[in-house]
């Protein structure tokens, strides 16, 4: 497997929506969300207008069969409409995910090196929300992601960017 990677383009919408969609933590046994989901105001605030001045992000594409295989962006979010991973106006949150099949191949730890490597110099401190039982958890914690807050389910994680 051959993994290149690009940055988001306004073509890439639908694969946004497709990313937001397996972005949210279903866990194992569990039916998935109808896919109207995305469409519901708390959700939907991720992708909305995408192309904002500070909205960026990574596609990991297979090069074997040029199939996009995963996503990782990032967005600020203004105080009025805060994310799940709101920090602050100027702390943009992650959100990333990989088709199932092509999960636990190192796709989701490239996407994030890539992403640092190109916000560097940007952001101070980056931010996510993760479900505590989300196996990426352990991924976030690997490049540093602290806790932040918590609520019931979910973490809110909190990294000072640096060069990795």
């Amino acid at each position: 497997m051959d993994i290149v990677f690009r940055i988001i383009s306004e073509n890439d919408f639908e694969f946004l929506k497709d990313m937001l969609y397996l972005a949210i933590y279903v866990p194992e046994g569990v039916e998935p969300f109808p896919i109207e989901i995305i469409e519901n105001p708390e959700i939907s605030k991720y992708i909305d207008n995408w192309g904002r001045k500070d909205d960026f992000g990574i596609i990991a594409i297979d090069k074997n069969v040029n199939k996009k295989v995963g996503l990782i962006w990032i967005r600020t979010f203004p105080e009025e409409i805060k994310s799940y991973g709101f920090i602050n106006e100027e702390t943009p949150e992650l959100s990333m995910s990989v088709i199932p099949e092509y999960r636990g191949k190192g796709i989701g730890t490239k996407m994030i090196e890539k992403l640092f490597e190109e916000i560097k110099n940007k952001y101070k401190q980056i931010s996510l929300s993760v479900s505590k039982e989300n196996p990426a958890k352990r991924l976030y914690e690997r490049f540093s992601f602290e806790k932040h807050c918590e609520t019931n389910d979910s973490i809110t994680m909190l990294r000072k960017i640096k060069a990795i």
